[in-house]
Parts: structure tokens; C-alpha cells; sequence
């Protein structure tokens, strides 16, 4: 009777999981039609998109091969967006506050995320930043988190996944958007932090957590930035 309850839970996880894709490539899709979006940043994060989709659809398979714990179930392994994803939600956007709250600590300023000029779009770039981005980089993340877990203890997985998260974000804001490393060094110190926690959240409580503390935190930061009713970067 466990195996049948731990099945359907899987099947309903990886059913809501392939439901946030489906969601994720139709905004894409959408950004790539718009005249004045630079489709860089898009195909980029298409290209998240598709290695994170490959990754789900296939896991099953793929933890046939697993080499840490290789007796542990497939659900123990699979990261995706959870049965109960309401709840997900809320717990994602107290901790986003949370974290947002010790950042206004002088001892904790490192916690603070710059948010350098968009080029990627002008008319859309707070829904890119607030959205998108923290929708599509969940759902690379969080599969890779799951793939690494495949072979390695969580805590090597979650340094990894956090590192990566790091330099995709140096490689983001230094070489795509074009800031210095100056204006933004302290952003790589933060998503790093902010990955890890991230991570400890979508294993936890599913990978909608992961999504709405992400959204949370590039919420605050693009209105501190911007303005709290701006639609443009």
C-alpha cells in the first residue's frame, strides 16, 4: 500500500511539474513574438527551459543509474512542484520576506541583490524579472538539483547547484546585461546564499517554494530599484 500511495504522489508531482513547463514555454513563447524584446535572453532561458524539461521527463530512467543510495525511491529523489502547491507558495513568500527583513541588517548587507540595466527588453522587463526569470531558472535548477542528488549526499548537490546559480548569475549580469563586476559583486555573494536556501526550500516543500521566494525577492528588488508601479527597466 506505500508503494501505491509514493507512486501517485510522484505521478501527481511530475504531472504539476510538467504543467509549470508547459506554462513556462508559452511565456516564452509569447516574449519571442514581442517586436521589442531582443530574443538573447529568451533563447537563453529557452534553452534552460528544454535542458530542465529532458531532465524531468527523463528522470525515471536516469535514476536507474543513480550511484548514491541507488536503493533510495524515485519520489525521494525528484524535486518538482509538489502535490500541495498553495502551501509551497505561501511558505516560499514568508521565507522570501524573511530574508528580505535581514538584509536591512548592516551585518547582513551582503544578502542584498543589485539589479543592473535590463537591455533584454523594454517593455517587458519587470515581468521578465518579477516572473519569468524565477519560473524558468526553478525549473532548471530544481531538475538539476534532482540530477545531482542521483550521485551525490544533498549537501555536495546543493553546493553544486548553489555555485552554478552563482555563475550563471555573474555570466548574466556581467556578460549579457554588460555591469561591471563592481557594481554587482556583492549579487554573487547573495545567490549563492540565496541558492542554498532555495534548494533546501524546493526539497522540502516542492519546487513552487524555490519559485515564490525567488519571485518574492525579485519583486522587492526590482521595485527598490525601479519603483514599486514600474513596468519598464
Amino acid at each position: 500500500m506505500t508503494n501505491i500511495i509514493s507512486k501517485n504522489l510522484e505521478k501527481k508531482e511530475f504531472r504539476n511539474t510538467l504543467i509549470a513547463f508547459i506554462l513556462a514555454f508559452f511565456v516564452l513563447g509569447a516574449f519571442l513574438i514581442i517586436p521589442d524584446s531582443t530574443p538573447k535572453i529568451m533563447l537563453i532561458f529557452m534553452v534552460l527551459l528544454v535542458l530542465g524539461f529532458l531532465i524531468t521527463i527523463n528522470f525515471r530512467k536516469l535514476s536507474s543509474f543513480a550511484t548514491y543510495k541507488p536503493e533510495m525511491p524515485v519520489e525521494k529523489r525528484f524535486i518538482g512542484f509538489d502535490k500541495n502547491i498553495i502551501i509551497g507558495l505561501i511558505i516560499g513568500i514568508i521565507v522570501g520576506f524573511g530574508f528580505i527583513w535581514l538584509q536591512s541588517f548592516k551585518a547582513l548587507s551582503v544578502l542584498s541583490l543589485s539589479i543592473p540595466s535590463l537591455p533584454y527588453s523594454i517593455s517587458a522587463s519587470a515581468f521578465i524579472v518579477k516572473y519569468t526569470s524565477p519560473l524558468v531558472e526553478t525549473l532548471f535548477f530544481a531538475p538539476m538539483l534532482s540530477i545531482l542528488y542521483l550521485f551525490m549526499p544533498f549537501g555536495w548537490a546543493l553546493f553544486i547547484r548553489a555555485t552554478s546559480f552563482m555563475l550563471y548569475h555573474y555570466w548574466s549580469y556581467v556578460v549579457v546585461a554588460g555591469a561591471t563586476i563592481s557594481s554587482v559583486s556583492g549579487a554573487f555573494i547573495s545567490a549563492f546564499i540565496f541558492s542554498i536556501l532555495a534548494g533546501l526550500l524546493a526539497y522540502n516543500f516542492g519546487a513552487e517554494s524555490d519559485f515564490s521566494f525567488h519571485s518574492t525577492f525579485n519583486i522587492y528588488n526590482y521595485s527598490r530599484e525601479f519603483g514599486s508601479l514600474s513596468v519598464v527597466g
